[in-house]
Protein backbone atom coordinates (compact mmCIF):
# COMPACT_ATOMS: atom_id res chain seq x y z
CA UNK A 1 0.00 0.00 0.00
CA UNK A 2 1.00 3.64 -0.49
CA UNK A 3 2.33 5.54 2.52
CA UNK A 4 -0.13 8.34 1.69
CA UNK A 5 -3.48 8.33 3.48
CA UNK A 6 -6.61 9.06 1.45
CA UNK A 7 -10.05 10.18 2.60
CA UNK A 8 -13.15 8.35 1.43
CA UNK A 9 -16.59 9.37 2.60
CA UNK A 10 -20.11 8.13 2.00
CA UNK A 11 -22.98 10.55 1.45
CA UNK A 12 -25.69 8.45 3.02
CA UNK A 13 -28.95 9.22 1.24
CA UNK A 14 -31.68 6.73 0.34
CA UNK A 15 -32.24 5.98 -3.33
CA UNK A 16 -34.69 8.43 -4.86
CA UNK A 17 -33.91 11.48 -2.73
CA UNK A 18 -31.09 12.85 -4.89
CA UNK A 19 -32.88 12.48 -8.23
CA UNK A 20 -36.31 13.35 -6.82
CA UNK A 21 -36.01 15.84 -3.91
CA UNK A 22 -39.76 15.83 -3.47
CA UNK A 23 -39.38 12.35 -1.95
CA UNK A 24 -37.49 13.77 1.04
CA UNK A 25 -39.12 12.97 4.34
CA UNK A 26 -40.79 9.74 3.28
CA UNK A 27 -40.27 7.15 5.99
CA UNK A 28 -40.60 4.23 3.55
CA UNK A 29 -37.30 5.24 1.90
CA UNK A 30 -35.52 4.09 5.05
CA UNK A 31 -36.83 0.53 5.05
CA UNK A 32 -35.27 -2.86 4.38
CA UNK A 33 -33.53 -1.93 1.12
CA UNK A 34 -31.81 1.07 2.67
CA UNK A 35 -30.72 -0.97 5.68
CA UNK A 36 -29.41 -3.79 3.47
CA UNK A 37 -27.21 -1.40 1.48
CA UNK A 38 -25.81 0.16 4.63
CA UNK A 39 -25.16 -3.23 6.19
CA UNK A 40 -23.23 -4.33 3.11
CA UNK A 41 -21.17 -1.12 3.06
CA UNK A 42 -20.25 -1.61 6.70
CA UNK A 43 -19.35 -5.25 6.10
CA UNK A 44 -17.06 -4.38 3.17
CA UNK A 45 -15.32 -1.73 5.26
CA UNK A 46 -14.98 -4.08 8.23
CA UNK A 47 -13.39 -6.78 6.07
CA UNK A 48 -10.66 -4.29 5.18
CA UNK A 49 -10.45 -2.84 8.70
CA UNK A 50 -11.07 0.58 7.16
CA UNK A 51 -12.67 3.54 8.90
CA UNK A 52 -14.11 6.44 6.93
CA UNK A 53 -16.63 9.29 7.21
CA UNK A 54 -20.39 9.06 6.73
CA UNK A 55 -22.18 12.31 5.92
CA UNK A 56 -25.63 11.79 7.42
CA UNK A 57 -28.95 13.52 6.75
CA UNK A 58 -30.81 14.72 9.81
CA UNK A 59 -33.95 12.96 8.64
CA UNK A 60 -32.03 9.66 8.50
CA UNK A 61 -31.54 9.96 12.25
CA UNK A 62 -35.22 10.88 12.68
CA UNK A 63 -36.38 7.74 10.87
CA UNK A 64 -33.58 5.27 11.68
CA UNK A 65 -31.48 6.32 14.69
CA UNK A 66 -30.50 2.67 15.06
CA UNK A 67 -28.64 2.76 11.75
CA UNK A 68 -26.73 5.91 12.63
CA UNK A 69 -25.76 4.27 15.91
CA UNK A 70 -24.57 1.20 14.01
CA UNK A 71 -22.28 3.36 11.87
CA UNK A 72 -20.79 5.06 14.92
CA UNK A 73 -20.38 1.76 16.78
CA UNK A 74 -18.45 0.43 13.77
CA UNK A 75 -15.82 3.11 14.35
CA UNK A 76 -16.69 5.49 11.53
CA UNK A 77 -16.87 9.27 11.79
CA UNK A 78 -20.32 10.85 11.75
CA UNK A 79 -20.62 14.11 9.79
CA UNK A 80 -23.62 16.21 8.71
CA UNK A 81 -25.15 16.45 5.21
CA UNK A 82 -28.12 18.74 5.80
CA UNK A 83 -31.55 17.67 6.92
CA UNK A 84 -33.39 16.53 3.77
CA UNK A 85 -30.88 16.75 0.92
CA UNK A 86 -32.34 19.93 -0.47
CA UNK A 87 -30.14 22.55 -2.08
CA UNK A 88 -29.16 25.32 0.31
CA UNK A 89 -29.95 28.52 -1.56
CA UNK A 90 -29.43 30.89 1.37
CA UNK A 91 -28.07 31.04 4.90
CA UNK A 92 -31.65 30.88 6.13
CA UNK A 93 -31.96 27.46 4.46
CA UNK A 94 -28.90 26.30 6.40
CA UNK A 95 -30.24 27.68 9.68
CA UNK A 96 -33.55 25.90 9.11
CA UNK A 97 -31.75 22.61 8.41
CA UNK A 98 -29.69 22.95 11.58
CA UNK A 99 -32.83 23.60 13.59
CA UNK A 100 -34.67 20.61 12.11
CA UNK A 101 -31.66 18.38 12.80
CA UNK A 102 -31.22 19.54 16.39
CA UNK A 103 -31.71 16.05 17.87
CA UNK A 104 -29.13 14.49 15.56
CA UNK A 105 -26.62 17.29 16.13
CA UNK A 106 -27.01 17.04 19.89
CA UNK A 107 -26.61 13.27 19.84
CA UNK A 108 -23.42 13.15 17.72
CA UNK A 109 -21.87 16.65 17.72
CA UNK A 110 -20.46 16.21 14.19
CA UNK A 111 -17.46 18.38 13.34
CA UNK A 112 -17.77 18.02 9.55
CA UNK A 113 -20.34 19.30 7.06
CA UNK A 114 -20.99 18.76 3.37
CA UNK A 115 -23.81 20.64 1.68
CA UNK A 116 -26.23 18.73 -0.53
CA UNK A 117 -25.22 19.14 -4.18
CA UNK A 118 -21.81 20.44 -2.99
CA UNK A 119 -23.30 23.92 -3.07
CA UNK A 120 -22.81 26.21 -0.08
CA UNK A 121 -24.26 29.75 0.05
CA UNK A 122 -22.02 32.71 0.79
CA UNK A 123 -21.68 33.38 4.51
CA UNK A 124 -22.51 29.81 5.51
CA UNK A 125 -19.09 29.00 6.97
CA UNK A 126 -19.54 31.48 9.79
CA UNK A 127 -22.87 29.86 10.67
CA UNK A 128 -21.28 26.41 10.64
CA UNK A 129 -18.41 27.58 12.82
CA UNK A 130 -20.78 29.11 15.36
CA UNK A 131 -22.68 25.79 15.43
CA UNK A 132 -19.56 23.84 16.40
CA UNK A 133 -18.40 22.54 13.02
CA UNK A 134 -14.65 22.49 12.44
CA UNK A 135 -14.47 21.68 8.73
CA UNK A 136 -16.55 22.00 5.60
CA UNK A 137 -16.25 19.79 2.51
CA UNK A 138 -18.71 21.54 0.20
CA UNK A 139 -16.19 22.61 -2.44
CA UNK A 140 -13.92 21.10 -5.07
CA UNK A 141 -10.18 21.73 -5.27
CA UNK A 142 -7.13 20.24 -3.58
CA UNK A 143 -6.15 20.09 0.04
CA UNK A 144 -4.82 22.12 1.76
CA UNK A 145 -7.24 24.80 0.67
CA UNK A 146 -4.80 27.52 1.73
CA UNK A 147 -2.95 26.91 -1.53
CA UNK A 148 -5.90 28.30 -3.45
CA UNK A 149 -7.64 31.66 -3.61
CA UNK A 150 -10.30 30.75 -1.06
CA UNK A 151 -10.91 34.16 0.55
CA UNK A 152 -14.63 34.04 -0.23
CA UNK A 153 -14.90 30.73 1.62
CA UNK A 154 -12.96 31.66 4.73
CA UNK A 155 -14.67 31.33 8.09
CA UNK A 156 -13.60 31.75 11.68
CA UNK A 157 -12.43 28.55 13.39
CA UNK A 158 -13.38 26.34 10.45
CA UNK A 159 -11.30 25.03 7.57
CA UNK A 160 -12.23 23.97 4.07
CA UNK A 161 -11.35 20.40 3.08
CA UNK A 162 -12.24 20.29 -0.62
CA UNK A 163 -13.17 17.25 -2.65
CA UNK A 164 -10.30 16.52 -5.05
CA UNK A 165 -10.47 18.24 -8.41
CA UNK A 166 -8.17 18.75 -11.38
CA UNK A 167 -8.21 22.04 -13.24
CA UNK A 168 -6.03 23.29 -16.10
CA UNK A 169 -3.06 25.22 -14.74
CA UNK A 170 -3.29 23.69 -11.30
CA UNK A 171 -5.26 25.09 -8.41
CA UNK A 172 -7.88 27.72 -8.98
CA UNK A 173 -10.51 29.30 -6.80
CA UNK A 174 -12.45 26.79 -4.71
CA UNK A 175 -16.11 26.54 -5.66
CA UNK A 176 -19.01 24.12 -5.47
CA UNK A 177 -21.45 22.84 -8.08
CA UNK A 178 -22.29 19.56 -9.79
CA UNK A 179 -19.48 17.45 -11.31
CA UNK A 180 -21.18 17.36 -14.73
CA UNK A 181 -21.56 21.14 -14.83
CA UNK A 182 -17.95 21.60 -13.75
CA UNK A 183 -16.75 19.28 -16.50
CA UNK A 184 -18.32 21.59 -19.07
CA UNK A 185 -16.13 24.33 -17.63
CA UNK A 186 -12.97 22.27 -18.05
CA UNK A 187 -12.72 21.24 -14.40
CA UNK A 188 -12.63 17.53 -13.52
CA UNK A 189 -14.18 16.73 -10.14
CA UNK A 190 -12.04 13.65 -9.65
CA UNK A 191 -13.26 13.11 -6.10
CA UNK A 192 -16.94 12.95 -7.01
CA UNK A 193 -19.04 9.81 -7.02
CA UNK A 194 -19.67 10.55 -10.70
CA UNK A 195 -16.03 10.05 -11.71
CA UNK A 196 -15.46 7.13 -9.37
CA UNK A 197 -18.35 5.35 -11.08
CA UNK A 198 -17.28 6.45 -14.55
CA UNK A 199 -13.73 5.10 -14.15
CA UNK A 200 -14.64 2.02 -12.10
CA UNK A 201 -11.66 0.02 -10.84
CA UNK A 202 -9.42 2.21 -12.98
CA UNK A 203 -10.02 4.92 -10.39
CA UNK A 204 -7.21 3.31 -8.44
CA UNK A 205 -4.84 4.66 -11.09
CA UNK A 206 -5.99 8.20 -10.32
CA UNK A 207 -5.31 7.75 -6.62
CA UNK A 208 -1.95 6.12 -7.30
CA UNK A 209 -0.81 8.93 -9.58
CA UNK A 210 -1.73 11.66 -7.10
CA UNK A 211 -0.26 9.74 -4.17
CA UNK A 212 3.04 9.46 -6.04
CA UNK A 213 3.04 13.24 -6.19
CA UNK A 214 2.54 13.36 -2.43
CA UNK A 215 -1.11 14.33 -2.66
CA UNK A 216 -3.96 12.71 -0.76
CA UNK A 217 -7.28 12.15 -2.52
CA UNK A 218 -10.50 13.32 -0.89
CA UNK A 219 -13.48 11.65 -2.54
CA UNK A 220 -17.06 10.67 -1.84
CA UNK A 221 -19.60 8.08 -2.93
CA UNK A 222 -23.39 8.09 -2.84
CA UNK A 223 -24.77 5.12 -0.93
CA UNK A 224 -27.65 5.07 -3.42
CA UNK A 225 -25.13 4.05 -6.13
CA UNK A 226 -23.63 1.17 -4.15
CA UNK A 227 -25.37 -1.61 -6.07
CA UNK A 228 -25.92 -2.04 -9.81
CA UNK A 229 -29.29 -0.92 -11.07
CA UNK A 230 -30.85 -1.15 -14.51
CA UNK A 231 -32.45 2.13 -15.58
CA UNK A 232 -34.47 3.31 -18.59
CA UNK A 233 -32.18 4.27 -21.48
CA UNK A 234 -33.45 7.85 -21.47
CA UNK A 235 -32.33 8.36 -17.88
CA UNK A 236 -28.72 7.79 -18.86
CA UNK A 237 -29.04 10.77 -21.20
CA UNK A 238 -30.80 13.13 -18.80
CA UNK A 239 -28.81 12.06 -15.73
CA UNK A 240 -25.15 11.32 -16.61
CA UNK A 241 -24.45 10.27 -13.02
CA UNK A 242 -26.86 7.36 -13.49
CA UNK A 243 -24.75 6.09 -16.40
CA UNK A 244 -21.54 6.48 -14.40
CA UNK A 245 -22.80 4.27 -11.58
CA UNK A 246 -24.70 1.75 -13.69
CA UNK A 247 -22.48 -1.15 -12.52
CA UNK A 248 -22.60 -0.17 -8.85
CA UNK A 249 -19.72 1.10 -6.74
CA UNK A 250 -19.33 -1.93 -4.46
CA UNK A 251 -16.64 -3.72 -6.55
CA UNK A 252 -14.76 -0.46 -6.99
CA UNK A 253 -14.59 0.16 -3.25
CA UNK A 254 -13.50 -3.40 -2.50
CA UNK A 255 -10.67 -3.01 -4.99
CA UNK A 256 -9.56 0.35 -3.59
CA UNK A 257 -9.57 -0.92 -0.02
CA UNK A 258 -6.98 -3.55 -0.92
CA UNK A 259 -4.63 -0.99 -2.47
CA UNK A 260 -4.80 2.17 -0.37
CA UNK A 261 -5.04 3.41 3.21
CA UNK A 262 -8.06 5.47 4.26
CA UNK A 263 -8.96 7.51 7.31
CA UNK A 264 -11.89 9.70 8.46
CA UNK A 265 -11.77 13.22 7.01
CA UNK A 266 -11.62 14.81 10.47
CA UNK A 267 -8.13 13.37 10.96
CA UNK A 268 -6.94 16.13 8.60
CA UNK A 269 -7.81 18.73 11.23
CA UNK A 270 -4.86 20.38 12.96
Amino acid sequence: MSSITNYLSIDLEPRGVVSHPENAGRAELYGDDFEAVLRDILNVLAEADAHITFFILGETFDHRPDLVERIADSGHAIAYHGHRHRRLTSCDDLKNDLQMSARFLEAYSPVGFRAPWIDLPSGALDILASSGFRYDSSTFGRFPAELADSDSLSGANIITIPVTEWAPGGLSKLTGGSPARRLLGGRVALGSSFFVGLLGKSYGGVIERLNRRGESVVFYLHASQWTARRRPLGEYVTRPQAFAARHGLRPVVRSLLTRFDFAPTKTLLP
